[in-house]
């Protein structure tokens, strides 16, 4: 099936092997502040470090940037970043990333865009559908398509969009932060801690099965 053999990393096998799935879109949803753009740009640097090329689509400015430095992830060549400006320029840039046969295609966050302007915007969902459409093909062609959602409120688990997201990402992974402050990645029925470091993402090695 797939032109890429590698797939994209953590740095933690174990959760790799949870977290990626041939031919599936991997969506990362979460409250605000509970991690998901420090994860998925932890997988980024992982992932440009063994070899990968990567198209960074940022829905939420230009801010990233400077947590990107810190990472060292500007260091690499093989990456390019773009910024959507609205829903139709963000499926511009994702076609773009996918003509160009990135090995990894992310978008930080998915569905800010949507819900900025389902309500006002009339193909919104169509436009929305299609860019979902175009990260399930890239995933099938063998290659790997990672977002980030946001969740409708703070109270509510769901990402926004979740009935449209689903009908062609069957892959999600849940990132809370408890009133500790405890980090957790929930995939699979596992939960893994993580805390967020100056320039870094690091998991513990204590993995719990979910009951």
């Amino acid at each position: 099936m797939g032109l890429v053999s590698v797939r994209p990393s953590t740095g933690y096998p174990e959760i790799d092997s949870e977290l990626f799935v041939n031919g599936e879109p991997l969506i990362i949803y979460g409250e605000p502040g509970s991690g998901k753009t420090n994860l998925v740009l932890k997988i980024l640097r992982e992932s440009l470090r063994i070899g990968m090329n990567a198209s960074y689509i940022s829905t939420e400015g230009s801010l990233v940037l400077e947590r990107m430095d810190r990472m060292g992830i500007l260091d690499f060549e093989a990456l390019h970043i773009a910024f959507a400006q609205s829903l139709s320029h963000l499926a511009k840039l994702v076609s773009e990333a996918i003509i160009a046969e990135r090995s990894i295609v992310v978008i930080d966050s998915i569905n800010s865009l949507y819900r900025t302007e389902v309500g006002f915007t009339p193909r919104a969902n169509e436009i929305f559908l299609g860019i979902l459409a175009m990260l399930k093909h890239h995933s099938l062609s063998g290659r790997w398509s990672i977002a980030t959602a946001q969740v409708r409120e703070i109270e509510d688990l769901e990402p926004s969009g979740i009935d449209l997201i689903s009908f062609y990402c069957k892959n999600l992974a849940r990132v809370s932060k408890n009133a500790r402050g405890i980090r957790i990645l929930e995939v699979r029925g596992k939960k893994y801690r993580f805390k967020i470091t100056e320039d870094n993402v690091i998991f513990s090695t204590r993995v719990s099965t979910l009951r």
